[in-house]
């Protein structure tokens, strides 16, 4: 991946530098009558920047969540459909790679399928649930990247089911 669509404005210490991120938001339909709901996480109160908030799950784009590879474990898009729908000449994948990966890494919500059931990842038994807990923390200490999570447990991500909605710049924190 040559692109991943944010100009390098500065150093890593430069506070003011954009750095290319990611955000998804969960919404689930309820009956008719009630709606829909939304998931949110709640910020560390003693993070740096929006402590206590309530946010959705979300952050920086990684190296790890972009690659030639990439597209052989994404479903219903690809990165030339991305990049167009980002308006940028390629990598755009890497930031729907992205919104997944933190989304499992914050929430514990894995937004991919198996591909021999082709059934939505669940952590409904507890052997399920202990092994995705410990891949959830090899995310976070960056010992396993997505591609090697996806290769290991037979999975695809659903990308195709995260629409894009609008482009955001995060204030100076």
């Amino acid at each position: 991946m040559t692109n991943i669509g944010a100009p390098d404005a500065g150093s890593k210490d430069d506070k003011s530098a954009l750095r290319p991120a990611a955000t998804v938001m969960l919404i689930r339909d309820l009956d008719a009558s009630s709606g829909f709901e939304v998931f949110m996480v709640q910020r560390s109160h003693t993070a740096a920047f929006a402590g206590g908030m309530y946010v959705f799950p979300g952050g920086r784009v990684d190296s790890t969540d972009g690659g030639s590879e990439l597209g052989e474990y994404c479903d219903g898009l690809d990165d030339a459909q991305a990049s167009a729908l980002l308006q940028i000449p390629d990598g755009g994948l890497a930031y729907w790679v992205a919104a997944i990966r933190e989304c499992f890494e914050e929430a514990g919500v894995l937004l991919a399928r198996d591909i021999k059931t082709d059934k939505t990842v669940s952590f409904g038994d507890a052997e399920a649930a202990a092994k995705f807990s410990r891949a959830r923390k090899e995310i976070h200490d960056s010992s396993l990247n997505m591609i090697q999570l996806c290769r290991r447990e037979n999975l695809r991500l659903t990308t195709g089911a995260i629409h894009y909605v609008s482009h955001w710049i995060t204030p100076i924190g």
